[in-house]
Formats: structure tokens, C-alpha cells, sequence
């Protein structure tokens, strides 16, 4: 009876330790890539010489971050994330239907500051041999540094601060997975709730001619990113 109590007693011991939960905190840095747009550009028609406009889907960008987050439970956790972001070219274009070629769209590039507070869920767990998935939703809090302009293969000219918000609100929503060796893969999309442009800017009705109150120019995207928790290289 004493061996069966010791072997089971040593099989449990064996488990422990193959499957040891990780630690609750980890912190790194992401660096990744973005395509965005901005709904209502199919209504921009004075930027494409009062033609019929649609906005392009292709706006490649960056966006570089550092984060922390810690697991309350093993299923469940909270994060913070803070980072910079913008297009290489441009976060949104538009350009005229009859224009095939492309050679007077019209680039709209803008670079912000980005705060994304979130909830983390680990469906599985978060043990160091399996890996972890993660989930997560949260805000999308964003301070813009800069915006510029730029007609076909002309120079870019910079948007006075006082036309566009100062500041963003949205939403987050994504996925993610870790790695035992600490390197992570993140996949997530935004959607803003407020307008990048101020409703009555000069920019917004008399360049772009988005007259209406009514038609918004919310800012969305999607984001692929590698980054790595460097908790792990505290771990014993």
C-alpha cells in the first residue's frame, strides 16, 4: 500500500514539474506591420478633381510597442500596451475611379501615439511547455503627432494640428500566442468611434469635400506583429 501511495505521490511530482505554470507577469516589446483606411474617402471627390472617388484598401504602415501584463488567474488577465504607429506612405489614399494607374491619388498620412489598455483571456492556460494562446479585447486610445498630405508625385505638405482630433478612441480585438522560448505572434484589429478630422474643418469639407456632418472618417485597421516577453529570461 506504501509503494502504490509513493509511486502515485512521484507521478504527481513529475507532473508538476514538466507542466509548471508561468510566472503571472511578463513584459516585452512588438514590432509590426499595419494596413489601414479611412471610412467615407469614397466621398472625397474635390481631392481627386471632383471625380467619382474610392478609397484604396492597401495603406501599408508600422507600428512599434512596449507592453506589460499579468495573469490574475490562469485563465484570465489584463495588459498594457503603448506604442507609436504611421504609414510608410500613407494611412488612407484615395483615388479616382477612371484613375487605373493611380497617378493622382491622393495620400492621407498620419502618426500617433497609441494606448491600448485590454483583457486578456488564456483559453488554455498558461503553461511553459504547451505555449499560450492569448485573446483580447480592449480600447484603442490614440494622440496624433502628425499628419501630412501628399497629391500623386508631388511633395507632402503638412495638416495644421487644428484640423484633425486631438485625440482617438476605438476598440481592440485579437489574437496571439507565446511561445515557451518567449517569442510571440500577434495578430489584432481597430476600429476607432471617433473621426480622425474635426466635422468642421477646412480640410475635412473644402480639400477632401466631405461636406456632410453626417459622413464620419473613422480610422481602422490591421495589425501583424513579432514581439518577444523578456520575463522569460528572469525565469529560473
Amino acid at each position: 500500500m506504501n509503494r502504490k501511495m509513493l509511486a502515485l505521490i512521484g507521478a504527481f511530482t513529475i507532473l508538476g514539474a514538466t507542466s509548471k505554470a508561468v510566472e503571472p507577469l511578463s513584459f516585452g516589446a512588438k514590432v509590426g506591420f499595419v494596413n489601414s483606411s479611412i471610412i467615407g474617402l469614397d466621398k472625397a471627390k474635390k481631392s481627386v478633381g471632383n471625380k467619382d472617388s474610392e478609397g484604396n484598401m492597401f495603406n501599408p504602415g508600422f507600428i512599434g510597442s512596449a507592453y506589460v501584463e499579468y495573469a490574475f488567474l490562469d485563465n484570465v488577465g489584463a495588459g498594457l500596451e503603448v506604442g507609436y504607429s504611421g504609414g510608410f506612405v500613407s494611412v488612407a489614399s484615395v483615388k479616382a475611379k477612371d484613375d487605373k494607374e493611380g497617378k493622382d491619388t491622393y495620400k492621407i498620412n498620419l502618426h500617433r501615439i497609441n494606448i491600448f489598455p485590454a483583457v486578456k483571456f488564456y483559453p488554455m492556460g498558461r503553461e511553459d511547455e504547451n505555449g499560450i494562446l492569448k485573446l483580447h479585447v480592449g480600447a484603442d486610445l490614440s494622440i496624433p503627432v502628425m499628419a501630412k498630405k501628399k497629391q500623386g508625385d508631388k511633395d507632402a505638405e503638412e495638416i495644421k494640428r487644428d484640423e484633425f482630433a486631438p485625440f482617438g478612441i476605438g476598440a481592440i480585438a485579437g489574437v496571439g500566442y507565446e511561445f515557451p522560448c518567449g517569442l510571440e505572434l500577434d495578430l489584432r484589429g481597430s476600429y476607432a468611434f471617433t473621426d480622425v478630422f474635426k466635422e468642421n474643418s477646412d480640410f475635412k469639407k473644402n480639400t477632401l469635400g466631405i461636406s456632410d456632418s453626417k459622413d464620419k472618417t473613422n480610422l481602422y485597421y490591421g495589425n501583424f506583429s513579432v514581439g518577444y516577453n523578456f520575463a522569460v529570461l528572469l525565469e529560473e
